[in-house]
Parts: structure tokens; sequence; C-alpha cells
């Protein structure tokens, strides 16, 4: 069994048809593992929202088993030396990278797996957690009748500061809102540098409120994007009902983009 590996000796005596017994003799030899662990690895996807993000060994193999046990997990890019192996990697810049895994029990048996780990480098998010609850325009919110706000944001509002375009929070989580809207309300991403960036994509979710709070058919919700500050290209318009959307879009390479969403 695995809890008695390694070197043993076994002492034994022989006896003839007469009962005479010889004198003890002794034979040593080695109980070892020889069965590999196996394993297997899941692809990744990671966001880089900082200098730098880290990928565990662990969160790549999917399964693992090993006749006695596995005690190391292992990650490194694939085209680096077996000594590059670690229990995590860093990466520091988005792209598509090749990634080994390697599992080992207590005996050095291995076993090694490939995933592919993509890395998307963000470049501007906002999800309003920030922002207390009515931040904005609107009867009792934070702000009303006015911009700009009095906690630090890098995106800007306008409209009519009666209507209701705002932070809110909604069973703990907190969206930007636009209800009741009486004219043309807009919300304006900061500029954002892109400058040597290349693949840039956009991802936005949209929702409406079911029930009476639907679109009415002269209601609309549209999202641009501006291109070195040129002018606004439309990515998204809708009106009437629509439900969800999560808004997926490839841009055009530039300097510098900003995103601006209108709704009435």
């Amino acid at each position: 069994s695995c809890s008695e590996l390694g070197a043993k000796t076994l002492y034994f005596k022989v006896q003839d048809a007469a009962g005479n017994l010889s004198s003890a003799s002794s034979a040593s030899f080695t109980v070892a593992d020889v069965t590999d662990p196996t394993v297997t690895a899941s692809d990744q996807s990671l966001d880089l929202t900082g200098a730098s993000v880290t990928l565990l060994a662990s969160t790549v193999v999917s399964s693992s088993s090993d006749n006695c046990a596995v005690t190391a997990t292992e990650i490194k890019l694939t085209s680096a030396g077996d000594g590059a192996y670690a229990t995590s990697i860093d990466f520091t810049s988005g792209d598509t990278y090749s990634v080994t895994v390697r599992v080992s029990d207590a005996s050095g048996n291995t076993a090694t797996a490939t995933a592919t780990v993509t890395v998307t480098e963000v470049l501007y998010s906002e999800d309003f957690e920030d922002f207390p609850d009515n931040y904005g325009f609107g009867s009792g919110g934070s702000n009303s009748g006015g911009y700009p706000n009095d906690v630090d944001q890098d995106w800007t509002i306008s409209g009519t500061p009666t209507d209701n375009w705002w932070v809110e929070d909604i069973s703990g989580n907190k969206l930007f809102e636009g209800k009741e809207l009486d004219g043309e309300c807009v919300w304006n991403s900061p500029t954002i540098d892109v400058s040597g960036k290349t693949s840039l994509n956009l991802t936005m979710d949209l929702s409406e409120d079911a029930g009476s709070n639907d679109l009415e058919a002269a209601d609309y919700l549209r999202v641009y994007v501006k291109y070195n500050g040129g002018s606004e290209t439309l990515l998204l318009g809708t009106s009437n009902d629509y439900d969800t959307i999560a808004l997926d879009e490839s841009l055009s390479d530039a300097t510098n983009i900003q995103f601006v969403v209108r709704a009435d």
C-alpha cells in the first residue's frame, strides 16, 4: 500500500522434513510507487485591470488523481523550461498564452496537461459600485439640479435635472438608471487613451425594467463611440421593448476613444 513505500528487509529460515531449521537469512527490497498521476486542464480567461494578474496552477487543473496522492500542482508557460514551474504565473500584458500544468506525487511521478489562457487588458471599466444610491440627476438624487457631482468620478452626465438619470441600488447591485425621462439625457465616459492598442472591444450590459416601466414606442436608448475626439458613431440603437442586451462590439484602432449613452 502507499503507506508502506520504501526500503524493506525480509528475514526467513527454511525447514526440512525432519524439522531441522536453517540459520536466518535476509533479503532487502524496495516497495516503489511507479504509477504516474493523471491531470486534465481547462482554458482560462483573465481580465488585466492593473499592472498584473495572477493565475494559480490549481485554477487551471480541472481534475487530477493519483493511486497514492497528488502532493504538488505547478504551472509554467509552455515555452519555458522545466525549471520555470511554480505555483502561479503573473501576466503583465494582454495576449493569448499556452500554459502547462504539472501534478506530482511524493514518489516524483508526474503528469502534465496544457491549456490556453486569454488575458484581456481592461483599459476602462465602470460598475458604479463606488457611488451612493440616487447619485446623479433626479428627485431625491444626491446631486439634483446640476453637475459636477460631489464625489470623485471620471464620467459625466447631462440632461433635465428633474429626470431620474442616476445610480440606483437595485437588490444590492448598483446600476445606472434612466426613468421617467422628459427629454434626452446623456452619459459620457472619460476619454480613454488607447494609443498603441489593437483589437479593441467594448462590452456593456443593458436591460429594460419589466412591466409598467417598459420603453414606449417613442423612447430610445443609443450607445455611441467617438474616435480621436471626432463625431459619434452609433454602436447600438434600440426603442420600444428590448428586455436585455449584452453589447459586445469590436472597435476600430484609435489614439483615444470615448463612449456616449443617450436615452429618452
